[in-house]
């Protein structure tokens, strides 16, 4: 027997018409499955969010012993840990200060973009040593100084207090082993050791080497041709050792191994000099 070609497209366009019927279907059934997906996820956020009311005294024991809607609460992804706003390294280990081209040079970043950074955190100096404690791997940050176009290495973020150090008070113990005051009566000497004292005082004299002289203030030019050294190494050691967590004392004993007459000297903010001591 032959079959009806008309019958044939007849079922033809019934199976296709059926087959995308069934794909809008799916489809909307994942649309509401995704929809109720979301919702429970909102809703999850909403009820960490507000905080649970204090229960009611007057609530009568029907609405007490009603049962409490579940909600399903996906589990959050753990977020990573901030990292310390402190360097794990030591005051030893940090380098000296550093320019913009050097400094965009270890952190592997352009120049343009070290500029851009630093113009985004100008009034939030935090934020800037954040970002450098984050590219040096949590071992220290770095801080811009604008008076001196330096970026200075620090191992968490400075503050505006300014530490002064004072003598501290003699304890019970040091007062103790304090010498017993001198009796105040002279008594007279014999010629002999006269002559004695006389004979040391004159050999003293003889031995002792002339003290060399004060120096001027000088400028930052003229005392590092002084020491040996170029203007701008002068400049870098003066602003390391000006760190928070390095004491001024260092400075001194660093120009102290640098003169060649074992002097000390310090710097002048207000002259922008440096004053020499014995």
């Amino acid at each position: 027997s032959e079959t009806d070609p008309n019958s044939n497209t007849q079922n033809t366009e019934l199976i296709n018409s059926a087959i995308t019927s069934l794909g809008k279907i799916t489809d909307r059934i994942s649309a509401l499955e995704d929809n109720f997906i979301q919702l429970q996820f909102t809703n999850s956020l909403n009820s960490q969010k507000h905080t649970t009311p204090e229960p009611n005294t007057h609530t009568t024991a029907q609405n007490q012993t009603k049962p409490k809607s579940l909600t399903l609460n996906p589990d959050p992804k753990p977020k990573p840990l901030p990292l310390p706003l402190k360097g794990t390294t030591s005051i030893k280990e940090l380098p000296s200060p550093l320019g913009t081209t050097e400094l965009a040079q270890r952190l592997k970043i352009s120049v343009k973009r070290l500029e851009k950074v630093r113009t985004q955190y100008k009034h939030s100096p935090e934020g800037f040593f954040k970002y450098t404690l984050k590219k040096e791997n949590g071992k220290f940050g770095w801080i811009y100084d604008p008076t001196q176009r330096l970026h200075i290495p620090y191992l968490e973020p400075p503050t505006t207090v300014t530490v002064t150090f004072t003598a501290a008070p003699p304890t019970a113990k040091e007062i103790q082993t304090l010498p017993a005051p001198s009796d105040t009566t002279e008594k007279p000497e014999s010629t002999t050791t006269k002559l004695q004292t006389e004979k040391l005082a004159t050999k003293s004299k003889s031995t002792k080497k002339p003290k060399p002289q004060l120096l001027p203030d000088l400028n930052q030019s003229q005392l590092a041709k002084r020491f040996g050294l170029n203007s701008s190494t002068l400049s870098r050691k003066r602003s390391s050792f000006s760190n928070a967590y390095i004491s001024a004392q260092d400075f001194d004993s660093w120009c102290r191994s640098k003169d060649p007459d074992n002097f000390t000297w310090t710097y002048s903010e207000d002259s922008q000099n440096y004053t020499c001591h014995p």
